[in-house]
């Protein structure tokens, strides 16, 4: 198998990946939020911003 092969096949590999995880996050909040109500989702999302900034923080310096 050539070396342009392997690029093709990883990349179109990992393009299906993506695409799969951002539809099965894309259906998840759909339930999340028929489950939860605005009030909750609200303060859901507020909690993950929090999450996402805690995160961003926290692998300062971290080379990832």
């Amino acid at each position: 198998m050539g070396i342009l092969q392997r690029v093709t096949r990883n990349f179109l590999a990992l393009t299906a990946s993506l695409i799969l995880e951002r539809g099965v996050s894309f259906v998840l909040f759909l339930v999340i939020a028929r489950r939860l109500g605005a009030d909750a989702l609200g303060e859901y999302a507020l909690a993950l911003s929090f999450l996402a900034i805690f995160e961003t923080v926290s692998v300062f310096g971290q080379n990832l």
